[in-house]
């Protein structure tokens, strides 16, 4: 997830907390009224969101059949400055969206609630997807979260642009570059053939940095070591790096693939290929934000596995969970699992939890979005729960399922997550290094990666408390 963050917490930040904690509405302290328990829950859609009316009617039918719990909607989506001063005067709601990137330093900074009991009684720790509770747990056996999406990159095409290129198979299908390389070649002929973008790349906003990941850990980059006390060293002044830069080069000066634009935001990119700009970019199923937000036919987009590299077919995975704010009282985290279970978050198949299931796709299906034939990346393990959502999914499924096989099948792919430390600012770093990248020809491929290896050191690493 693309978010910037920084916890260093000076003494000026705190006092600001607290000045701004006092203009706060609600609170998620010990607050009971009429022997009711109260729960403030964040990213709440607005009066003018699409999703306003559905939402608010769960929240009353929710107190109706829960009658001792008060549910308190607070608009306030996780953004790193707010965040730092209601986290350090103790104003953090109940129920808080995070990116995974943020779970290793809100745990150990102590803004996080201990869940795991809470997890255990409503059968959540063995049916959660095992690769994701670890990322949202400590080596004592703490649970601090519980994932809310997952994705897992993968190669998106626009199947016009490939079938003007001519880069179709024999039945029709189009053809689905499986090597880096592959890319670069696919890449040249559909800006040879269309005028369009090949290969569309941010560079500013931390996407650069993010997309880069893929490619780079797929050339044999390693970007993070721990010496013998456990500090973090910058460990990608490498040639494996080196190399990685030069096949992004490569594509921009060799090829002429990537857009025309050097300094691309991350939603410019989806804008350029959500509007048939670019025939190729990094993304993840299920593609909702291309046919909403930009109106793309939903029928165009082919999802593929990320490309291989000479050290192997590496994808990047990440995400969001739902943090309980470590000032909630035990009456508190357990109404906010009711609340969550309630909106279908739940190991549990029900006919509340179909329903709730059901809603959500039809709700997709409805603002225009992109509903599947399964999950595009599971939360859990739960068999009999993974077939009842399909199900209940089924009566919405809008795409045709072959497009999505490639990236399914999932052969070869490592799913790897996000770095577990300073990664928004590692993303921030390498963001500088794809713009010198796509904007000097001449570029020194050994000054870039030293610059990036001392900036991410002296300025993050070194920096952590």
């Amino acid at each position: 997830m693309l978010f910037k963050l920084n916890f260093k917490k000076t003494a000026a930040i705190v006092s600001a907390a607290i000045i701004a904690a006092t203009s706060l509405t609600g609170c998620v302290g010990n607050e009971v009224a009429d022997g009711k328990v109260k729960i403030r829950i964040s990213h709440w859609p607005s009066e003018t969101n699409v999703n306003y009316e559905v939402r608010e009617q769960e929240r009353l039918k929710f107190m109706e059949e829960n009658p001792d719990i008060i549910v308190e909607p607070d608009t306030w989506s996780y953004e790193p400055q707010s965040f730092i001063m209601m986290a350090t005067s103790g104003q953090l709601p109940n129920l808080v969206l995070m990116p995974f990137t943020e779970a290793k330093r809100t745990v150990t900074d102590g803004y996080a609630a201990n869940i795991a009991d809470a997890l255990s009684k409503h059968g959540f720790l063995d049916s959660l997807n095992p690769s994701l509770l670890e990322i949202l747990s400590d080596d004592n056996g703490r649970v601090f979260g519980i994932p809310e999406f997952a994705y897992a990159q993968g190669l998106y095409i626009n199947k016009a642009l490939f079938i003007e290129a001519g880069l179709v198979n024999e039945d029709g299908s189009v053809k689905i570059p499986s090597t880096y390389e592959e890319v670069a070649e696919c890449a040249k002929i559909v800006r040879e053939k269309t005028g369009k973008a090949g290969f569309l790349f941010p560079s500013t906003g931390n996407g650069g940095g993010w997309n880069l990941l893929n490619i780079a850990w797929s050339y044999g980059t390693e970007f993070l070591k721990q010496d013998e006390n456990g500090k973090y060293i910058a460990d990608f002044n490498s040639p494996e790096f080196k190399a990685a830069l030069k096949y992004l080069y490569d594509l921009k000066w060799t090829y002429n693939a990537i857009q025309d634009n050097a300094v691309l935001s991350i939603d410019e990119q989806r804008k350029l290929f959500g509007t048939g700009q670019g025939a190729m970019t990094i993304y993840s199923p299920p593609g909702d934000e291309m046919s909403i937000k930009y109106g793309m036919d939903r029928k165009l987009m082919v999802a593929g596995r990320v490309p291989e590299g000479p050290a192997g077919r590496y994808s990047q995975m990440g995400g969001n969970y739902w943090m309980m704010g470590a000032n909630s009282t035990p009456e508190q985290i357990e109404a906010t699992m009711k609340w969550i279970m309630y909106r279908g978050v739940t190991p549990e198949v029900t006919e509340e939890s179909k329903a709730a299931w059901g809603k959500l796709a039809k709700q997709t299906f409805d603002n225009g979005g992109v509903v599947l034939d399964r999950s595009a990346f599971s939360l859990w393990v739960n068999e009999e729960r993974l077939k009842a959502e399909q199900e209940a999914n089924a009566p919405y499924v809008n795409v045709d399922p072959h497009d999505y096989d490639d990236y399914f099948s999932f052969a070869d792919v490592i799913i790897r997550p996000e770095p577990e430390i300073c990664a928004q600012e590692l993303y921030s770093v390498l963001d500088k290094t794809v713009q010198e990248i796509f904007t000097n020809k001449d570029v020194d491929f050994d000054v870039v990666t030293e610059t990036a290896v001392k900036d991410f050191q002296m300025n993050h690493l070194d920096k952590i408390d």
